[in-house]
């Protein structure tokens, strides 16, 4: 399809080929709270059912009983087999193949293979829901920090959340009632798991979007002349984004905050895991775990 018939009339909407239609981008910023309510309701909600899965409880109904039962059955066997590591692994290995047609020039093989493979990229995938890239397309920055950060975003309100569920079970315990203190290190050990879970989904595909932003393909903009020794005039785009400019000062903006996200997701993220490891490694090595390596089990609990 020539390009120009994919150029939409109507202001702030863009092209989607799959449905052959223009579609609005919305207001970015109720886009933004639509993405982090969306993030927080799944974690509220993946945290209610694995506690349920973990827990005693029982049920009245019996079709719910039923089902819960199953559910247990179900977590036994995957942690029998090992299932957590396998995944780990597939979806490692996974989300650095869909990298590699950036770094290598190189596209992958099937169509819908490469879709797949593609919607591992967890930050660009559940990004280009609420915040397509094409609405920001004259705005990189923006692109950039909303795709690098909502999963942050996500980890504060869901811990925000976690230590307000913990203010409020305070007085409902028979015993003695923890300090504020140990309020918010209950609330922080009740959501550590998921943003370890969460970081390890996004760690690759963001660190990805981050190093993109110091690609740039150069082209020849004008050719050589007697005044130059006939030396062509080059200009430098964005690779991710043709519209931006490499020499701009919107394009140093974007860098200089690819500098400070590189602290963030590619050198932080293992950082951080190293961190948690080595204040635990005693607990985990004498196998006496504590609060807090029972709360980063996710990082150790693979390995024997």
């Amino acid at each position: 399809m020539p390009l120009c018939s994919q150029v939409c009339s109507k202001t702030n909407s863009y092209f989607k080929e799959s449905s052959a239609r223009c579609v609005d981008c919305g207001d970015a910023i109720r886009n933004a709270v639509a993405l982090l309510v969306a993030c927080v309701f799944a974690i509220v909600l993946i945290v209610g059912l694995v506690s349920t899965v973990r827990s005693s409880w029982q049920p009245r109904n019996a079709t719910a009983a039923s089902v819960l039962l199953q559910a247990r059955r179900l977590y036994q066997v995957w942690r029998q087999l090992g299932m957590q590591s396998k995944v780990k692994q597939a979806i490692g290995f996974y989300q650095v193949v869909a990298s590699t047609p950036t770094v290598f020039d190189v596209s992958l093989p099937d169509e819908s293979y490469a879709n797949w493979v593609r919607a591992l990229s967890w930050p660009a995938f559940v990004d280009s829901i609420f915040l397509p890239g094409k609405c920001y397309s004259e705005n990189y920055l923006a692109l950039l920090l909303s795709g690098s950060l909502w999963p942050w975003g996500a980890i504060a309100a869901g811990l925000v959340a976690s230590v307000a569920w913990e203010s409020a079970c305070k007085g409902k315990r028979q015993r003695p009632s923890p300090s504020w203190r140990g309020t918010i290190a209950r609330g922080v050990g009740r959501i550590l798991p998921f943003a370890l879970l969460l970081t390890f989904l996004c760690v690759v595909s963001a660190s990805t979007r981050v190093f993109k932003t110091f690609l740039c393909d150069s082209f020849v903009f004008e050719d050589g002349d007697a005044a130059n020794d006939y030396k062509p005039v080059y200009r430098s785009y964005l690779h991710d984004d043709y519209s931006l400019d490499c020499s701009s000062s919107e394009y140093r903006r974007s860098r200089n905050w690819a500098y400070a996200l590189i602290a963030l997701w590619p050198a932080g993220i293992p950082f951080f895991y190293s961190l948690f490891l080595g204040l635990n490694r005693k607990a985990i090595y004498d196998r006496k775990p504590n609060e807090l390596s029972r709360s980063i089990g996710f990082l150790h609990r693979d390995y024997k």
